[in-house]
């Protein structure tokens, strides 16, 4: 009998818990912040999603998922509480899950069913490191008169380079042991990103497996890298780094102006229009 009340308890709490969470996501994106007398409920969601989580590349998508909620939540901190160790906290807690994601990563079996789920977990990860990189870089704009909380910031994006420069090594080592099942395309200047699954296909790339053709499409070195024409995914007029830009397909209005003073050039390794004097 005992035992029946402990499930039904399980129970209950679960369903309690999942109608929390979702009413957390309606209310912001980064739903009930760590000021909260409830944001304890929040973490025992996460736990429990991450507990009846099995397979480990959907484990580390969903960590993933939580360093970006909980980056989320240091900043609308930063930007309404102004609460100090609240907000070391937060920062505390996204460095522990960008750690766990690493180790995660390190857990990824080799096994062929796997590889299109772990793809698609290293093409996520990319845009969401990207993603936190910029809200560290808002973060220290708002923080300029806070010295303290401001070298919190930086010492956690150090911390994260760190943790992405090794979760990118284990990526790309999964990457290179399946060069015997797929054709290893890397250095073709095509960013192979949709590929077929049969055998002799090519290896599906990503900006972490493959950074030379999966540059960001805005990314450059030099203003060669740059071009203007039609982006090859959509067709339409576009700028940006050549990889990603069919040069031969010209949009003159779009890519010179209509007096033929514009220009594209790299600055601050970004693929930008400029105008130029005549």
């Amino acid at each position: 009998m005992k035992k029946i009340y402990i499930l039904l308890f399980i129970i209950v709490v679960c369903v309690l818990a999942i109608g929390f969470s979702a009413k957390a996501q309606e209310e912001t994106s980064s739903g009930i912040l760590p000021n909260s007398p409830f944001y304890f409920l929040k973490n025992f969601v996460r736990q429990l999603r991450l507990t009846f989580t099995f397979n480990s590349v959907k484990k580390a998508d969903l960590r993933l998922q939580f360093a970006n909620e909980i980056l989320e939540e240091a900043k609308k901190l930063a930007e309404k509480t102004g609460n100090q160790e609240l907000f070391q906290k937060a920062i505390d807690k996204y460095e522990r899950q960008m750690e766990k994601i690493q180790q995660q990563v390190e857990k990824f079996k080799n096994k062929e069913k796997d590889d299109m789920k772990i793809d698609e977990f290293a093409n996520r990860f990319d845009k969401k490191i990207e993603l936190h990189q910029q809200i560290m870089e808002t973060l220290k704009e708002k923080l300029e008169d806070n010295p303290q909380a401001l070298e919190s910031v930086r010492e956690a994006k150090q911390k994260t380079i760190q943790h992405l420069e090794q979760t990118k090594e284990k990526l790309i080592e999964r990457f290179q042991s399946r060069e015997r099942k797929c054709k290893n395309m890397c250095g073709d200047n095509q960013c192979q990103e949709v590929v077929c699954q049969a055998i002799g296909c090519p290896c599906a790339e990503t900006k972490t497996t493959c950074p030379q053709d999966c540059k960001a499409e805005q990314e450059c070195q030099k203003d060669e890298d740059c071009g203007c024409g039609r982006n090859i995914k959509t067709g339409e007029c576009s700028f940006g780094n050549k990889n990603y830009i069919d040069t031969k397909q010209q949009c003159p209005d779009f890519c010179t102006g209509f007096t033929g003073n514009l220009r594209i050039k790299c600055i601050s390794n970004k693929c930008k229009q400029i105008e130029v004097s005549k």
